[in-house]
This record gives structure tokens, C-alpha cells and sequence, in this order.
């Protein structure tokens, strides 16, 4: 009898549980032919749950960026195929919400001393690139994004850092995106005030 997503959970460890998830994701990236079908008779799994592993994988962050793409790519054709309308509008839906809960995820596990840290090291170690910064970490840039915009929000990284992440991300800014991104920081900056002016209430 094909086993389920929620079986394996409760008779797996943690670790072996996480590395079953990579092994599952990475035999559907491995092969344009191999369909979850096909994966699921060969792990004797029923097919929701190699769909259930592959987004557990991407949402816990336990595959790459690129890896991601790759999933995502192949389920898009997957879907084009055999849709009516050659649509993958509810795949690409798909993929953008389990984007988001991995950032959400990746995020909620970082302390505001880590948090500090990353915001820190973009504002003052200027001759990496937030690619850079994102690799020692172990995160995707969109993460680094977040991460930015929560420290200055939330008041975790003091003015002096805040002030020297917008004058760099001014400075690197193409010419027509300037004065986007100057609102987008006098935004940041409203929104740090109202938190610090709620927290002295």
C-alpha cells in the first residue's frame, strides 16, 4: 500500500524526514520524463504525497534557490500539457505562496541579533554585493530584501545603520529608479517612527 506524507512524519525522524524530502525533489529535477507518478510507484508513495515532500522541501528551505526554479519550470510544463487551456496560472499561484512561506519561514527562525548582523554587514562591508552577503548566510537575496526592511522597521538596527543602508541602496540604484527608491526609504523611515513612538506609549 502506497505510504502518505503524514505516515512518514510520524514514523521518521526529523533529519531523515528533511533528507527524504531533498531526495524527492531532486528525482523530480533529475529527469524532464519522470512524471510524480512515476516518482511515487518508484518510493512507493501515493502522488499527493510527492507534492506534499517537494513543497515541504522548498518551504523549510532545505533546497536551493535555483533547485526551486527547476521544480517550478517543470511543473509549469507538466501543467501546460495536460490542462485544457495550456494554462499554469494555478502552478505559478503555487509556487508564489510556498515562495512566501519560505521567506516567512526563514525568517521567523533568525534572532534579532542575527537579524542586526546581516543588516550590519550590508550597511558597512560595501564591497560585497547583497548576492554575496546572501551566499555567506545561506538565504536568496529576496530574503536579504526582508531582512533589511525588518531591522529598519522594527527598530533592531540602530539610525547609523539605517542611514548607511539607504545611502548605498541610493548609491547602486539606477538613475530612473532613484527617486522610487528614495520614497520607498522615506516609507521605511515613517514606519520605523511609528513603531519606536508605539513602544514608548
Amino acid at each position: 500500500m502506497p505510504r502518505t506524507f503524514k505516515k512518514l512524519k510520524l514514523e521518521m525522524s526529523e533529519r531523515d524526514f528533511g533528507e527524504f524530502a531533498i531526495e524527492i525533489a531532486q528525482a523530480y529535477v533529475s529527469s524532464d520524463f519522470k512524471s510524480k507518478a512515476e516518482i511515487a510507484n518508484e518510493y512507493e508513495l501515493n502522488q499527493r504525497a510527492v507534492t506534499d515532500f517537494m513543497d515541504y522541501a522548498i518551504i523549510h528551505y532545505l533546497v536551493n534557490d535555483d533547485m526551486v526554479d527547476q521544480m517550478e519550470r517543470k511543473s509549469i510544463k507538466n501543467q501546460s500539457k495536460h490542462s485544457p487551456d495550456r494554462s499554469a496560472e494555478s502552478t505559478i499561484a503555487h509556487y508564489r505562496m510556498l515562495r512566501k512561506k519560505r521567506a516567512e519561514l526563514a525568517i521567523c527562525e533568525l534572532s534579532d541579533d542575527r537579524i542586526r548582523q546581516i543588516a550590519e554587514r550590508f550597511a558597512n562591508e560595501t564591497d560585497k554585493t547583497k548576492g554575496d552577503i546572501a551566499i555567506m548566510y545561506g538565504l536568496s537575496k529576496a530574503i536579504i530584501d526582508i531582512i533589511l526592511k525588518k531591522a529598519i522597521t522594527e527598530g533592531i538596527c540602530d539610525d547609523n545603520t539605517f542611514i548607511k543602508i539607504e545611502q548605498r541602496s541610493l548609491k547602486n540604484c539606477a538613475k530612473d529608479n532613484y527617486e522610487k527608491t528614495k520614497k520607498f526609504f522615506h516609507q521605511l523611515q515613517e514606519r520605523r517612527n511609528a513603531n519606536k513612538q508605539n513602544f514608548f506609549a
